[in-house]
């Protein structure tokens, strides 16, 4: 008998495994941050297996049982942390996704994304919006060696975290530069902001972008 647990989410489940209830306890702040705990509510110790799903996106994670660290590379089967042994009442999974900002590139047969890159963090994809930027967001370049700052902010569109960076812009309203010429256009340094792809278009009228020019 197993327990499968797919997606996270702040919850309470109830089973009937083997004759007797078992109940799974899910606390966490994910997709915010990366930490689920789960605990085991039973009247009786309990032999089961529990699988805890390994998200694609994961890069690196942390499991501890009862505080006790485990090795996941041990336990993992077809894409799930496979947890099999007898347990008992007050047993604690504690789960540590590390959601650092990932870079994602697309085939380089999608000519339109070719020498561009889209932003994740944990398992939500990014965008930025012109409301949050005063240059034109075509005129930005997202240099490769730029660091990213996260901030969770709760009165932004329901409570979302934000990346921060500092990009690159050209001036696009500078009639006198000459339509061809020898030297690269000038830049200048532009901060940036991007939300969560999901809560774009609930402000102002404007554009949006995904997909953002790198520079090497």
């Amino acid at each position: 008998q197993e327990i499968v647990t797919h997606l996270y989410i702040g919850s309470e489940a109830t089973f009937t495994l083997g004759g007797g209830e078992v109940t799974l306890v899910q606390e966490t702040d994910y997709p915010w941050d990366g930490v689920v705990c789960m605990r085991l509510k039973m009247d009786q110790p309990c032999n089961l297996t529990l699988k805890l799903r390994y998200p694609g996106w994961c890069q690196e994670a942390r499991c501890y049982l009862n505080g006790d660290a485990i090795s996941i590379g041990d336990h993992l089967e077809d894409g799930y942390i496979s947890l099999d042994r007898q347990w008992a009442p007050g047993d604690e999974v504690r789960l540590q996704f590390v959601m650092t900002v990932a870079r994602v590139y697309a085939h380089p047969k999608v000519k339109a994304n070719r020498g561009r890159v889209a932003l994740m963090r944990g398992p939500l994809v990014y965008c930025l919006e012109g409301v949050d930027h005063q240059e034109p967001l075509e005129a930005l370049t997202l240099p490769r060696d730029a660091g990213f700052d996260c901030q969770f902010e709760p009165d932004l569109l329901g409570g979302v975290t934000t990346i921060q960076a500092t990009a690159k812009a050209v001036d696009l309203t500078d009639e006198d530069q000459p339509l061809y010429q020898r030297t690269p256009t000038k830049t200048r340094p532009a901060k940036i902001t991007a939300i969560p792809y999901y809560a774009w278009d609930n402000r102002e009228p404007g554009a949006m972008r995904v997909w953002l020019p790198e520079e090497c």
